[in-house]
């Protein structure tokens, strides 16, 4: 309830983000599908990508082990883009069980014809996989499994580096790379100099640093005073470490939760005001 006693819009309701703009980062096409959602919820979306999503200067490797899936337990992926990467090669009728992050990588894998392990919803991030995965495996936990992991070039380490330590095998294939924009949007640069942008989003710790090397002063100056939403804690610690601390986090890793997160802080931000 706000102040003059009218009831304030509830998360995902369509009047959350009502004449907010939102700035957001992240590359296509879940850009437009963000974008898309943000004015279903009222918002003013701001295009801003710090990347665009191409394939890994070399093939084979990524080819050669799709082609072996078989001898594999199971394969990691912890984005979409990774799903999309490996969908584009002929794949083998027998596949391994598919462990995703976050439930929009597992749906677009079951889409495409994947089965995929049961998870708990606390697993948003590669290092809160491996631990899944760990204690799914009971007193073995992952011991002598081997794992087929497609990620981006830039991709984090803690998965790999969690279930090797655990006693498994993992194997590291570049499925694509995050190439650099070359500059933020003309009217994105200029609502964020003018301090009129409300909220940013970023996805990965990759978005945000390719992101925040493109801001001018003025620019940093104007998302200092946005609300900042982070799709995982990893995301937020690559925000404060780039001098953005406090960006909000939600309950779950997908743009919808943090859509919502971001909206209910704005509009806790307007009660106080």
């Amino acid at each position: 309830m706000s102040g003059d006693g009218v009831a304030s819009p509830s998360p995902s309701s369509p009047g959350l983000l009502r004449g907010r703009r939102i700035l957001l980062t992240r590359p296509q096409p879940e850009l437009d599908e963000t974008a898309q959602r943000v004015a279903a919820l009222g918002g003013i979306p701001l295009l801003a990508p710090a990347m665009v999503i191409a394939p890994p200067q070399e093939e084979a490797p990524l080819r050669h082990g799709l082609q072996t899936l078989a001898d594999w337990d199971g394969i990691l992926f912890t984005s979409v883009n990774a799903v999309r990467a490996v969908e584009r090669f002929p794949l083998p009728d027998v596949k391994p069980l598919a462990y995703a992050v976050g439930g929009k990588t597992a749906q677009s894998l079951e889409a495409a014809g994947w089965r995929t392990a049961p998870l708990p919803p606390g697993v948003r991030d590669g290092a809160s996989l491996a631990e899944a995965m760990i204690a799914a495996g009971g007193k073995q936990g992952v011991a002598g499994r081997r794992y087929f992991f497609p990620r981006a070039e830039e991709g984090r380490e803690e998965l790999a580096e969690r279930l090797r330590q655990a006693g498994a095998k993992v194997e590291l294939v570049i499925a694509y790379r995050a190439v650099a924009s070359h500059a933020i949007p003309e009217e994105a640069a200029a609502r964020l100099c003018a301090g009129e942008v409300d909220g940013a989003l970023f996805f990965s710790p990759r978005t945000v640093a390719l992101f925040l090397a493109l801001l001018t002063p003025p620019m940093r100056q104007g998302l200092a005073r946005a609300v900042l939403g982070a799709l995982s804690s990893a995301v937020a610690a690559a925000l404060a470490g780039g001098g953005f601390p406090g960006a909000v986090v939600p309950d779950r890793p997908e743009a919808e939760a943090l859509l919502d997160r971001v909206g209910v802080r704005l509009l806790e931000g307007s009660a106080v005001e």
